[in-house]
């Protein structure tokens, strides 16, 4: 009876763990859902396409992928 008891226990306990490690995997699948479709521009020195939140604004409307090539077209 006493072993039967403790095998209980044991089953429960490993019962509950995985319950909370199933919890986890479903929380961290769920925060790594895809984003949606961004928005893209072309870099005006390169050609380069970026996500605009990505870009770097130069004067007027251009875009540009990096510091370097904003400074060379000023």
């Amino acid at each position: 009876m006493k072993l039967l008891m403790v095998l209980a226990a044991v089953a429960l306990l490993v019962w509950l763990l995985r319950g909370d490690r199933r919890k986890a995997v479903q929380k961290q699948t769920a925060s790594r859902q895809p984003r949606g479709p961004e928005a893209m521009v072309q870099c005006a020195a390169c050609g380069l396409h970026l996500p605009a939140t990505d870009a770097l604004p130069g004067p007027g409307e251009k875009m540009y992928c990096c510091a370097e090539h904003r400074r060379a077209s000023d």
